[in-house]
């Protein structure tokens, strides 16, 4: 059982002496582990390119697969209700959250992103996109609409999302954390840590 690469890409191939030697049973292993190292082989030979878009947006009738992040204490609840439009004026056409250099490899793809703020969660954008930056995203801006000190870093993984912004209304309690988690809000809604602020 080897592996061989041509024009026509990757191809699984069982010896001829694995099916004499061992039977039926014995080639249907040798072709299971041959498949395992061939999706085990893309995956390596993927992660290190730069990926394409992943689209992440739900389809009709399709549950919520979710990511939670938590946004800086710094900032005001005001200044996140005008950040994300809450009263119905967005400021921005599209927004971009970071990742970080690792990404979501749980299936299916996060198709909504919520978020967590001075421990309550406020709520979600849905995603319409997750894509790896190769320079190809936009430079990031102020509300005022100057240029952001803060900027994506080369090949950071990135949540692109539309308006509008959804906000949460329960009180639905969530401790802030670094980087990001996936996240059930029906699972997690019935919890102790959802309805008391630790």
């Amino acid at each position: 059982m080897v592996l061989t690469e041509s024009a026509g890409g990757l191809w699984i191939c069982c010896r001829e002496k694995d099916i004499h030697h061992r039977g039926q049973l014995g080639c249907a292993r040798a072709v299971w582990l041959a498949l395992f190292l061939l999706w085990d082989t893309v995956e390596k030979v993927q992660s290190k390119k730069a990926r394409p878009l992943l689209p992440a947006m739900p389809r009709e009738g399709v549950a919520l697969s979710a990511i939670i992040k938590t946004l800086p204490t710094r900032f005001a609840r005001g200044e996140l209700q005008r950040f994300f439009g809450i009263d119905g004026q967005p400021c921005f056409h599209q927004y971009f959250f970071t990742l970080g250099r690792g990404q979501p490899r749980r299936r299916p793809l996060p198709n909504a992103l919520y978020f967590t703020h001075r421990g309550r969660i406020i709520g979600h954008f849905e995603i319409t996109e997750i894509v790896q930056n190769a320079g190809q995203l936009p430079q990031l801006t102020t509300l005022d609409g100057k240029p952001s000190e803060w900027q994506i870093k080369a090949d950071a993984w990135v949540a692109v999302c539309d308006p509008p912004f959804v906000p949460m209304r329960d009180r639905i309690y969530f401790a802030g954390f670094r980087g990001f988690r996936y996240f059930d809000l029906d699972s997690y809604r019935g919890t102790r840590e959802a309805k008391v602020r630790l």
